[in-house]
This record gives structure tokens, sequence and C-alpha cells, in this order.
């Protein structure tokens, strides 16, 4: 059950309202960078709704995802992590860089379609690339998908699992790497804590910190 929700709500979403998008979205009196904002955000609380939905179906709540009160204990947890996960994906990709040499680009700018953002489209972008995302797809991946393996299989193998499958849903190698390391720190607070909250915070930091290096300050 867990791991066909986990799908269906990472990618139903995108597949029901592509065709309401395509004529919508265009008619929008925004810009590129808020159509972007309206889209994703559209696309997240649908997800959310659809885990909602699956969770009402089998009389169960986000607390049995592990979606419980914060604590600064998970706050913390996530710092520490965020460093961790910081070192291991340096080290994967200066492996997988040594391995496939100049067929293999590190360097590679991920693709969210927004370019110039500014004033008030920073903070549309903001919401749902550093708050929706993270909530969601931890709901998704670390909640459903990774607890639905995990009772079936070892850690190792569903956190394994789960993380290529995190990886593989970026579609780009570098961006792919590197979230598989944030997925494999993100299965462990999981795992060790009972709680979904690490692992949100931790892909809050992370988003928070790109965002801030690609769009506030300009990097890269």
């Amino acid at each position: 059950m867990g791991v066909a929700v986990g799908i269906v709500a990472l990618l139903g979403p995108w597949f029901v309202l592509e065709p309401f998008f395509s004529w919508l979205v265009p008619l929008l009196p925004v810009s590129m960078n808020a159509k972007y904002s309206i889209v994703t955000i559209i696309i997240e609380l649908v997800a959310i709704l659809v885990i909602a939905a699956a969770l009402a179906v089998y009389n169960k709540k986000f607390s049995d995802l592990g979606v419980r009160k914060p604590t600064w204990m998970h706050v913390g947890n996530a710092v520490v992590a965020f460093f961790i996960y910081i070192v291991v994906s340096l080290l994967l990709q200066m492996v997988v860089q040594w391995a496939f040499g100049q067929g293999y680009n590190a360097n590679q700018p991920q693709q969210l379609g927004y370019s110039g953002l500014n004033g008030a489209e920073l903070v549309a972008a903001f919401v749902p690339l550093v708050i929706l995302t993270p909530f969601a797809e931890e709901i998704i991946f670390r909640g459903f998908v990774f607890k639905g393996v995990r009772r079936k299989a070892p850690f190792w193998v569903a956190a394994l699992a789960v993380s290529a499958l995190f990886g593989l849903a970026h579609g780009q190698w570098n961006v792919g790497l590197d979230v598989f390391a944030m997925s494999m720190i993100s299965c462990y607070l999981v795992e060790k804590s009972g709680s979904l909250w690490p692992s949100i915070f931790l892909h809050v930091i992370k988003n928070a910190l790109a965002f801030s290096l690609v769009y506030i300050f300009r990097v890269g």
C-alpha cells in the first residue's frame, strides 16, 4: 500500500492536472516565474490531499507516518545530519566523477524553470520550493514509500531502494546523486526517531541553502 500510494501521490497530480494546466496557465496575467510557483503549489497540495485521502481509507492519520508534534531535538538532529549529508554527497560525487570523468558533470545546475527572481516572485518561489516541496516529498518518500518497503525488507534495502527512486525522480544525474545521499541520511533519521520531522527539517535546510545561493546570492 505504501509504495503504490507514494507513486500515485508523486505522479498522479501531474498527469491528472497537466491538461488543465496546459490551457489555463498561459492565460494567467502573471509572469512565467509566478506561473511556475502556482503550478508547483497546486501539484504539491494535491499530492498531500491524495495522501490524506489514502490515510482516511485505511483509518490512519498523518501521525501514523511520523508527522507528530515537532521538537527542538528534531531540529538539532536535522542540523547535525545536514553536515553529514554534505560530506556523504561530496564523497559520492567525487567517486562518480573519478569513475566517469568527462562523461559526468557534477556542476550542472538543477532545472527548475525559474529565472531572475526578485521581490514578490522571490517569496512566491520560496514557499513551494523551500516549504511545501520538502513537506510533501518527505511524506511521500520517507513516509509512505520507505515505511511501506521497510515493513517487508531490512533497513538498508529499504533505504537504498527509496533513495534510488528519489534520485531518479529528480531527472539529473548530479542532482540525483546529491538527493540520494540526503535520502539515505533521512531514512536513517526516520528509522531512529520514528518521526518525519528530522527528515523534513533536513530537507528544508538543504533547499533553503540551495535557494539562497541560486536565487538570492546568484552563485553559479
